[in-house]
């Protein structure tokens, strides 16, 4: 990879300029330090002290290349690339893919998928997802091309800089206007011995993590099965099922969701789609944002009972948020 020396930088040493912009680990920096080419300045070989000047060709090798055993088997599926460039990939998951390989997921996954398709450009291909999806949730996740910039996305990640917002069809309705944003906040903790269900936990129970979302009601339809009522969320805290129990908890469990409400005829699974991520470009900090377009089973529901009701810019609001009551469930099973 390649950074070229601007003014702001010129009189610093390589080292110190690795510190500032390129926030590479011990280990990193050990190994370019060893390596025959590990640190090239205009196409010659430079040691960490050396004082770089503005229009330098500074040249670090940070792309990696896989350990056969770690790298996952290729296999030819369709993927939706929402945006690629040297750093980062971006897709649109269908529902029904697993996002790694698991027990008894080894060939159906997307990283099986990316690997394929990277095979066939004749790329080397290690998998580093930085945001994840269960396997029916659908929408768009990012992906790093090398640790490296895997590194610099998980310190963002880390810090709340990545603002993930998702679609969600719920049963039931809420009784505030379409429009007005609300806060939900509560602990989750597993539910027994399950290692897949969540529940609502009291404050400082074992096992409990902090759980906060944001989200606003679109509009509410009536269908065969009920009132439907299409959500905007914006999962601040990231944890495992968090929408599905934060929903449920207040009693709109998400439509076709079996874990934490009822099957559907509408759709297959929980109406549940990671619509749009906006996060810093892991080389320069640029702003980005990606949106997917909705799967098609959702985009079936919404075509049928919301096809008046136009997707809003998906950004979080500021202020005005309402308070919702959630019920402390933690003496109960999962909704």
């Amino acid at each position: 990879m390649e950074w070229r020396i601007g003014q702001d930088d010129s009189g610093l040493e390589i080292k110190e300029y690795i510190r500032r912009n390129i926030s590479l680990s011990q280990r990193q920096l050990r190994r370019l330090k060893q390596e025959q080419n590990g640190i090239l300045v205009n196409g010659k070989r430079e040691n960490v002290r050396y004082v770089l000047h503005a229009g330098d060709c500074l040249n670090l090798p940070l792309d990696e290349v896989p350990e056969k055993a770690l790298s996952p088997v290729p296999v030819p599926m369709p993927v939706e690339v929402l945006y690629e460039d040297r750093a980062v990939l971006v897709v649109n998951k269908p529902a029904g893919m697993p996002t790694h390989p698991s027990l008894h997921h080894y060939d159906d996954t997307l990283a099986n998928a990316l690997a394929y398709r990277a095979g066939q450009s004749g790329l080397p291909f290690v998998f580093h997802p930085i945001t994840r999806l269960d396997s029916n949730t659908s929408g768009v996740l990012l992906t790093a091309k090398t640790q490296f910039f895997a590194s610099r996305l998980s310190v963002f990640l880390q810090s709340e800089r990545l603002s993930k917002c998702y679609l969600a069809l719920a049963c039931g309705q809420n009784d505030a206007p379409a429009g007005k944003p609300h806060l939900l906040e509560s602990f989750l903790t597993r539910t027994g011995e399950s290692i897949i269900r969540r529940r609502i936990a009291r404050p400082g129970e074992p096992g409990a993590d902090y759980a906060l979302t944001a989200w606003t009601s679109l509009a509410t339809k009536n269908t065969p099965e009920g009132p439907l009522t299409l959500l905007m969320a914006f999962p601040v805290t990231g944890r495992t099922h968090q929408l599905r129990v934060h929903f449920a908890a207040i009693g709109l469990p998400l439509l076709g969701d079996t874990l934490y409400g009822q099957a559907s005829d509408l759709i297959g699974r929980q109406a549940l789609h990671a619509y749009s991520l906006q996060f810093p470009h892991p080389e320069d900090e640029r702003p980005m944002r990606v949106i997917a377009p909705p799967a098609p089973d959702f985009k079936a529901v919404l075509d049928l009972y919301f096809p008046d009701v136009p997707l809003p810019e998906p950004t979080l609001p500021s202020e005005g948020f309402l308070y919702d009551a959630i019920p402390d469930s933690s003496d109960q099973s999962a909704p």
